[in-house]
């Protein structure tokens, strides 16, 4: 979240295009608590499972990303290690359902 508050203080208007605040509120909403992290993957998840997706997500970042890459949702310029990181987060996301 403090990378994504970043971008929005140095770029304010790229942010507001990208409707940045909406995307702030809506993680900080499924951040408040575990039921809405269930709700969000519309799936009940046990104390293991939590886990083993704080765990994946851990090494997640998004401080490559530029103001526009943010707008126009472009991943080009990704590294490496962040395509591993996500695709490590999105299997373990999908072994839940």
């Amino acid at each position: 979240m403090s990378q994504i508050d970043a971008l929005v203080v140095a770029f304010p208007e790229d942010a507001e295009r990208a409707d940045v605040t909406q995307i702030v509120t809506t993680l900080n909403e499924m951040a408040s608590g575990r039921e809405s992290l269930q709700e969000f993957l519309g799936a009940g998840l046990n104390g293991r499972q939590v886990a083993q997706l704080c765990s994946a997500a851990l090494s997640l970042n998004i401080d490559w990303v530029t103001p526009e890459q943010l707008i126009l949702d472009d991943e080009s310029g990704i590294p490496d290690e962040q395509k591993a990181a996500w695709g490590k987060f999105y299997g373990v996301v999908e072994g839940f359902q």
